[in-house]
């Protein structure tokens, strides 16, 4: 500004001795730089103060911004630290603090994070650490023991800050996740041991208890087991199981398996079996002292945990787990006394079973006898009757004597048939193909003259054994009561998800209002039980039977065979085996 007033006070100066128009030029180019140069200065130092305000806000919204990650990373709930490259912490909040029981470790000379760790863990975070990525976090999870001394479980992420120099390590509590993790492990574990269990229909009692305590033992994390077997008339326990992580303590088992111990011996299962509730032993003096009387072993033993088994308000069986590393709780508890209760309903379901076996087997061959003793009877009585019929000539006599042997045939005839039904649900329903079962019994029938047609090759149905026994039935039914028949045939139609399987002939059919009375036992012109022997080998498997023929057409017998118990089999392979389709689905 000074430089052009003084420009413009010389040019004033010599402006007499130039002409007029540029003198008069000169001075005006001057005085328009002035006023730019004055507009220009007023531009520049309104800049200045935009600037200015500009600076402050900037200043202002990162100190609030500072303001706001520092409390973030202060108030986030979880332990935060920011180490170097090197591992050295240089911030870290107070979570972080009071999870490692520290004082402010920036305050201390290069403290490292993983210094704070112990084997496996800090090899884990190390690890962890080292494989982050600016892209992408790294995680990985450790176990920090509490103050008592009990695991808890921690998952970690490492970032990369923005400048590359730094890393932001966060710490979350895992836990009570963890913890259900673990119990849904448990719980499918439990529950694919329960099924294993159940399916144990044909094995002893013996290794029905080995398994439930070997399973029981390692569900609850314990290295020994054993199960015992409470008679509280005799006053005593049985060692009926036992299993150990330990193989030399499993080849003992032989001579401590059926070892009898009185219950006054045993201080312990003597008042748990007053309570009826679970003990856990948490001292070595009280665990070591009922392993050695039971087991009869030295055996150094942390933890007990006893769970009883109760039926009718008595206890009758005892389980203990031992040697859990951390305390026994209440999912131990759940995890044993689950498994226990199947064991004994399996042992108790075996036992009834053997038994009921036992009671059948007897009445069978009870059965058996008198049946023998009664046809030998018959068959004694028939022949008497028939020589009584050579040697009487009283027509009106031999009358009466005829139809004594015919009733006496028809006791007969009741009397086997206590046999054919005696063997209905004895045998357990099985596939079968019922082409090849109905060929079995309907191939002599071509050389009577009746023509046999059958479209159910490879259709399979779950039956009774007996099935070759139903088609019979139906076979002499038509023999006897169709009257001269000349076809019979078998087939099958779809209704919904149900399979109809059809017997039919050409005789003279089934009255209406009889169609019901004939699955009836005793009713009918022969023995009046074919008919309702075959309804109860069907029932068997849910099969039902109605009569649906037009009277005077023939017989339609059809089977309904729910959807699951029959099968289409496909094409057959080249060794001329078939292969199962779905169940149900033809």
């Amino acid at each position: 500004m000074k430089s052009l007033e003084r420009i413009e006070q010389i040019i004033g100066e010599i402006s007499p001795d130039l002409p007029d128009e540029t003198g008069k030029e000169l001075l005006r180019l001057c005085r328009r730089a002035k006023t730019e140069e004055q507009h220009l200065t007023l531009k520049y130092e309104q800049a200045v103060q935009e600037k200015e305000v500009i600076y402050s806000l900037l200043q202002k919204a990162s100190d609030e911004l500072i303001e706001r990650y520092r409390t973030i990373f202060e108030h986030s709930g979880v332990p935060m630290v920011i180490l170097t490259d090197e591992g050295i912490i240089i911030r870290a909040n107070s979570h972080f603090t009071t999870l490692f029981g520290i004082q402010d470790p920036v305050a201390e000379a290069e403290v490292r994070f993983f210094d704070l760790l112990i084997e496996p863990e800090r090899e884990t975070a190390l690890v962890c650490f080292q494989d982050r990525r600016p892209e992408k976090p790294s995680r990985c999870e450790i176990t920090l023991p509490d103050k008592d001394g009990d695991p808890r479980f921690f998952s970690i992420s490492v970032g990369v800050l923005p400048d590359g120099d730094e890393s932001i390590v966060s710490i979350h509590e895992i836990t009570e996740l963890k913890k259900q993790r673990i119990e849904l492990t448990a719980h499918k574990d439990r529950l694919e041991t329960l099924l294993t269990l159940y399916q144990m229909t044909d094995v002893s009692e013996s290794e029905v208890t080995s398994y439930t305590i070997q399973k029981g033992t390692i569900l609850t994390s314990g290295s020994l087991g054993f199960i015992c077997f409470v008679n509280e008339e005799d006053d005593q326990v049985t060692i009926e199981a036992l299993w150990s992580a330990e193989e030399g303590m499993n080849r003992k088992m032989p001579a401590i398996r059926q070892m009898a111990l009185p219950i006054g011996d045993l201080p312990v299962l003597a008042s748990m079996i007053r309570s009826k509730k679970p003990v856990v032993l948490t001292t070595h003096s009280e665990s070591g002292s009922l392993i050695r009387r039971i087991l009869v072993v030295d055996q150094e033993i942390q933890r007990v945990l006893l769970i009883p088994v109760i039926e009718q308000e008595r206890v009758v069986a005892i389980a203990g787990v031992a040697d859990k590393p951390s305390p026994y709780d209440e999912s131990d508890q759940l995890q044993l006394t689950v498994l226990m209760a199947g064991m004994w309903r399996l042992i108790i379901r075996n036992r009834q079973e053997e038994a009921l076996k036992t009671v059948n087997k007897k009445l069978s061959l009870l059965s058996t006898l008198t049946r023998h003793d009664i046809l030998n009877l018959i068959t004694a009585l028939t022949g008497y009757m028939e020589i009584s019929e050579d040697m009487t000539e009283n027509s009106e006599l031999l009358v009466l004597m005829k139809k004594e042997v015919a009733l006496i045939r028809s006791i007969g005839e009741i009397i086997s048939f206590t046999s054919d039904y005696e063997l209905v649900g004895m045998k357990t329903p099985v596939w079968q193909e019922i082409g090849t079962v109905f060929a079995g019994v309907s191939s002599d029938l071509e050389r009577e003259g009746i023509r046999v047609s059958s479209s159910v090759d490879g259709m399979w149905i779950y039956a009774d054994p007996l099935l070759a026994r139903v088609f019979a039935n139906f076979i002499d039914n038509s023999l006897r009561h169709g009257h001269n028949i000349t076809a019979i045939s078998l087939s099958s139609e779809r209704k919904g998800d149900d399979l109809i399987l059809i017997y039919s002939d050409d005789g003279e059919g089934v009255a209406t209002d009889e169609k019901e009375k004939i699955f009836l036992r005793g009713y009918g012109k022969h023995t009046g039980l074919g008919l309702f022997l075959i309804r109860e080998i069907f029932a068997i498997t849910r099969i039902t039977i109605r009569e649906k023929g037009i009277p005077g057409e023939g017989v339609r017998f059809e089977m309904n065979i729910p959807r699951g118990n029959y099968r289409q089999l496909g094409i057959a392979d080249h060794n001329g085996n078939y292969h199962m389709q779905e169940r149900g689905k033809l």
